[in-house]
């Protein structure tokens, strides 16, 4: 191999990555555009969920396309599949972590819920704090507590 090949090598690893820098900013914020649009954000708020789709969403599509820059770009340049493997088997570990670690509030919610509902039923009446109310509703993650005025949405890990 000679300096040209090498040269030639290196500009086309560059351009890749630049490339895949430029998609992902696109896609990122479409993504964050369509969180918005559909409201996800104000769905887990009213939920009482720590989870953050707005910004949970768009960070995962990134990663993934820097992952995929990343592997096509060395691809591009010849380096050996064991080295791409170990890259690739290090960055979805990472990601897996990223994903449990930013849905830790929605993973305990919804295990909590298992206790509660083996408490409650529809048509249960229920007291939580200041909250007096009959059960109407019970989903994956919250229980619907209709009271004199209002509904109220709890979430099932403050009732555990």
């Amino acid at each position: 191999m000679n300096l040209n090949d090498i040269v030639l090598r290196i500009i086309v690893f560059i351009i890749i990555i630049l490339l895949g820098l430029v998609v992902s900013k696109v896609i990122t914020n479409l993504i964050r555009k369509g969180v918005k649009e559909f409201e996800l954000g104000k769905v887990f708020k009213k939920a009482e969920i720590k989870y953050h789709p707005e910004r949970f969403l768009p960070s995962l599509a990134k990663y993934i396309i820097y992952l995929l820059t990343i592997i096509i770009a060395l691809n591009a340049v010849g380096i050996t599949k064991i080295v791409l493997y170990v890259i690739i088997i290090i960055l979805i570990l990472s990601i897996i972590g990223y994903v449990l670690v930013s849905m830790r509030d929605l993973i305990s919610n919804w295990l909590a819920g298992f206790k509660v509902k083996k408490k409650y039923k529809v048509g249960d009446s229920l007291k939580y704090k200041k909250i007096t109310g009959k059960v109407v509703h019970m989903n994956l993650v919250e229980l619907q507590i209709q009271t004199k005025k209002e509904l109220i949405y709890i979430p099932y890990k403050l009732l555990k």
